[in-house]
């Protein structure tokens, strides 16, 4: 977990650990999937 002083600080540790994607980042995840390809995107059957 991040810890963090203030709401600031913990914005800044956020930006400095969580990556920035977009479609395009995951598009190869997508094309495995659409091929067939259990589990490319995610492991196992989703908990929803």
């Amino acid at each position: 977990m991040l810890e963090a002083k203030d709401a600031k600080e913990l914005f800044s540790l956020y930006q400095k650990y969580a990556s920035i994607n977009d479609c395009e980042d995951i598009r190869p995840y997508v094309e495995r999937r659409k091929s067939g390809e259990a589990d490319a995107l995610f492991p196992g059957k989703p908990k929803m």
